[in-house]
């Protein structure tokens, strides 16, 4: 199963669930989801990817997802966690593999995890660990760094970080841009019948002007005359001001 979402801040993203039925028969449920900021408010915290493996029910993570997502845009990333551990903690959910990250202007990120889910950096075709430092942390940290444009961010459940490192797969989306990575997947689509798990990759394309702001839609208008009159004046102190300090 394969799914492709285009969102419009910096990036595209493509997202791919690999045999998702056949994982559920095992007992096993991996979900993925990308929030696109909406209000001015929203806007400032940013994106927020979120990426999770678990076994048991299915519900659970996506109640856990959208209390992530509300937490996250009224109360901050740090609350957030807070409440992400407070739900872990009630449910008992002592086999979930979860990543929260969130992406601000320009190139802001901020993340976290708990168990085996992989957050890679993808830069001039060289694979960074994002998050290897938070390994057996749980969600009571989080580490923050800045992204380049042109960077790319790949989330993987672990097994199929195992499958792409064994194969090599990752320094082939490296690389390929996202029109290449498509071809590629489809290409290949006998080899990832074969595993299961989820990916998420997005790419980092130029910041555009800041969502919170309102972008001029034309040309600034001249100033009035008041306003050239203030200029006028204030030259003329600034004029004054230079002649009596040289002579």
């Amino acid at each position: 199963m394969q799914k492709e979402v285009i969102r419009r801040y910096m990036r595209k993203t493509l997202e791919y669930h690999f045999n998702p039925e056949i994982s559920q028969k095992n007992g096993t449920f991996f979900e993925t989801c990308c929030f696109s900021p909406t209000t001015c408010k929203e806007k400032q915290a940013g994106l927020l990817y979120l990426i999770a493996e678990s076994e048991g029910r299915s519900d659970l993570i996506k109640e856990l997802f959208q209390i992530i997502e509300q937490e996250f845009y009224q109360n901050g990333f740090q609350t957030a966690l807070d409440k992400t551990n407070e739900f872990i903690n009630q449910n008992n959910l002592t086999s979930l593999h979860l990543a929260i990250l969130a992406l601000s202007y320009p190139y802001k990120i901020r993340v976290s995890k708990i168990g085996k889910i992989k957050i890679l950096l993808l830069r001039n075709e060289v694979v960074f660990d994002v998050i290897s430092e938070l390994d057996n942390q749980g969600l009571f940290k989080f580490i923050e760094g800045n992204l380049q444009k042109n960077d790319k961010l790949i989330f993987l459940t672990n097994s199929i970080f195992n499958v792409f490192l064994k194969y090599k797969v990752l320094a082939k989306i490296a690389q390929r841009n996202e029109k290449e990575l498509k071809t590629f997947f489809k290409e290949n689509k006998t080899f990832f019948q074969t595993i299961c798990g989820t990916l998420i990759i997005a790419f980092i394309k130029k910041a555009p002007w800041p969502l919170f702001l309102k972008k001029p839609k034309g040309p600034l208008p001249p100033p009035s005359k008041l306003e050239k009159g203030v200029i006028a004046a204030i030259l003329l102190v600034i004029l004054l001001l230079l002649g009596y300090l040289l002579f």
